[in-house]
C-alpha cells in the first residue's frame, strides 16, 4: 500500500491504526541536535533532553489544535519503542531521529469519549505572599 508516496506494509498500517485516517504524522527528535546543544552550552547540558521533549509536546499540541480548527480529527499515540525499528526501516530514516509520537488524523468518525479529570483544586496550587 502507498501512503504519501511511500510503500507501507499492511502490518504497519494495522498496528498503528492508520486505516480510517487520511494522513499519519510522526514526530521525531533529532538527537544529534540535542547532543550538539549539550556540547555548545555545557552549563545547561542536563536540560536539553527535557527541553526537546517539551518543545515537541508544544509542536504536537499546536498541530492538534490547527487540525481541530479545520474540523479534522486527530489522536496522539505513543507506540514507541514497539514500532521504532519498523518505522525507521520502512521510511529509511537516519539513526539520530528518535521517534516520539504518532498522530493519525482525518475525518471525525465519532465524538470523543468522555474522560474523567482530577479536579483543578487537587491538581493545582496557587500561593500568594
Amino acid at each position: 500500500m502507498k501512503l504519501g508516496g511511500f510503500k507501507v506494509s499492511k502490518e504497519l498500517l494495522i498496528f498503528t491504526c492508520v486505516r480510517p485516517q487520511y494522513i499519519y504524522m510522526v514526530f521525531f527528535t533529532d538527537t544529534d541536535v540535542v547532543k550538539q546543544l549539550e556540547k555548545s552550552f555545557p552549563l545547561y547540558a542536563d536540560n536539553f533532553e527535557d527541553w526537546a521533549e517539551q518543545g515537541i509536546g508544544g509542536a504536537q499540541q499546536a498541530v492538534w489544535v490547527a487540525l481541530a480548527q479545520e474540523g479534522i480529527g486527530a489522536s496522539l499515540q505513543h507506540y514507541n519503542p514497539l514500532i521504532d525499528e519498523m518505522i525507521a526501516e520502512e521510511f529509511d530514516l537516519p539513526n539520530n531521529w528518535k521517534l516520539r509520537a504518532q498522530m493519525p488524523f482525518g475525518s471525525i468518525e465519532a465524538p470523543a469519549s468522555p474522560k474523567d479529570f482530577i479536579e483543578d483544586k487537587e491538581r493545582f496550587r496557587v500561593k500568594f505572599n
